[in-house]
């Protein structure tokens, strides 16, 4: 059915051409055989629901778009008889309603294909955007991470150098303890070897102790000498007295 259907189409479609041609030739002759127009216009209304709007619209010359059928009977309503402009006016205004119809049918179809594609772009940038968003979204959450990196190292190496500087600090100190330590010892022994030498020079004589000492040594001697001294004169003189009475 399709098949006739085409062929049928195809048929209709040569024959309104073929009466479009005898129409354009017989409208440029000076003296047109009216009968056979009208005859032809008779021939295009009847036929003239199932006359495709590329039918009308298309010119017999590529070079004049004025040798379409849309255009002839539009022409031939102006015609000086009044059965081809009556037969050619109704010819045009079922003409004109097709190819507004067909047009509007056109025009809308266009807007279709202008909003689906509109549709598919306004989809494809919301992927595009989606998939940038996510971009940089995974950039920005890239970022993020490696400044909690960074703020951790830093964090890190601030405590290091915080426990070093603490532990020099203590070492330092350390160090400064156990040089006082010293310090303090040594002043102590020093003191202490001061304090056992002033001792030591209360228990020893003075000079001038001494010098008594000595004397009051050299005293007792010449003392002692001279009692002996005596006691030998004694004894003479005794002696010499016991000789004196054996006489």
């Amino acid at each position: 059915d399709g098949e006739g259907d085409e062929e049928d189409g195809e048929a209709n479609t040569n024959k309104v051409l073929k009466l479009r041609d005898d129409l354009v030739y017989l409208s440029m002759r000076e003296e047109p055989d009216l009968m056979k127009m009208i005859d032809i216009l008779d021939a295009l209304q009847n036929v003239q629901h199932s006359i495709d709007t590329p039918d009308i619209v298309l010119s017999s010359s590529k070079t004049d778009p004025r040798e379409s059928l849309g255009m002839v009977v539009r022409q031939l309503r102006k015609h000086e008889d009044n059965d081809v402009s009556t037969k050619a006016g109704i010819l045009y205004n079922e003409f004109h309603k097709k190819v507004l119809a067909e047009r509007s049918q056109m025009e809308a179809e266009e807007r279709r294909r202008k909003e689906r594609e509109e549709h598919k772009a306004q989809k494809k940038k919301e992927a595009k955007e989606k998939r940038s968003r996510k971009k940089n979204m995974d950039s920005l959450i890239e970022s993020r991470r490696e400044e909690e990196d960074k703020e951790r190292e830093e964090k890190a190496h601030r405590k290091e150098k915080r426990k070093a500087e603490s532990r020099e600090k203590k070492e330092r100190a350390k160090k400064q303890k156990t040089k006082d330590d010293g310090k303090a010892k040594e002043k102590e022994a020093t003191k202490k070897k001061k304090k056992k030498a002033a001792s030591s020079s209360e228990d020893e004589p003075s000079e001038e102790e001494k010098e008594e000492e000595e004397l009051w040594t050299q005293s007792s001697g010449e003392t002692s000498g001279s009692d002996s001294k005596d006691d030998d004169s004694g004894v003479s003189a005794a002696e010499e007295e016991e000789e004196e009475e054996e006489e």
